[in-house]
């Protein structure tokens, strides 16, 4: 499966620019947080579906671009044509629906541990969240507009009240992430005053 993934990711990816954040780190880090989280949470029937979600949902990724879920879901079609299920999961990795209350633990878990393990990194000590930040930052670097968007999202999840949507990531990351939220809040908007 992942030599499968590689192929592919550096098929489609060879076409587009370098990326500090959204590369194979990421989609691995996903990969395994989906899995632990799976496990924590006992949702073994379609684990399986949701790994692959995870290893497809950033397999194309151009910054800026507000439809690579969207083309990330459509290019896995083309590789597994009957796993709809699968690319509707890639699909809901949008900002939108990571910003929206529409996906809950008790209506879809899979995508909803998928959705958590998609937004990890803000739950890690603070160097690796700014770390993480700063790479996203710096590929969406092409106008001060694309790095605001960057900015108003996390802003949003703030705002939103809550971060993540299973039990096992609410109970022991909600907090920790939504002080990154605040700290990264507060340090951008002192560089944007200055």
């Amino acid at each position: 499966m992942i030599n499968t993934y590689t192929w592919h990711c550096n098929n489609v990816r060879e076409k587009q620019p370098s990326l500090q954040y959204h590369n194979f780190s990421h989609v691995m880090s996903v990969v395994r947080t989906v899995n632990d989280i799976c496990n924590e949470e006992g949702l073994i029937l379609h684990k399986h579906k949701t790994i692959l979600a995870g290893l497809y949902h950033d397999v194309i990724y151009v910054p800026g671009a507000n439809n690579n879920e969207e083309k990330s879901a459509e290019y896995f079609l083309s590789i597994e044509p009957d796993e709809y299920e699968i690319a509707d999961m890639i699909k809901y990795t949008s900002i939108n629906d990571h910003i929206s209350s529409d996906i809950t633990f008790e209506n879809n878990p899979y995508s909803s541990a998928l959705l958590d393990a998609d937004l990890s990194s803000l739950s890690r000590n603070v160097f690796s969240f700014m770390r993480a930040q700063e790479g996203i930052l710096f590929e969406n670097s092409k106008t001060t507009e694309d790095i605001l968007l960057s900015v108003n999202f996390l802003n949003k999840l703030r705002e939103k009240g809550f971060i993540y949507r299973t039990p096992y990531f609410k109970s022991k990351y909600e907090d920790l992430a939504q002080r990154n939220l605040d700290w990264f809040t507060y340090c951008f908007g002192k560089k944007i005053e200055e």
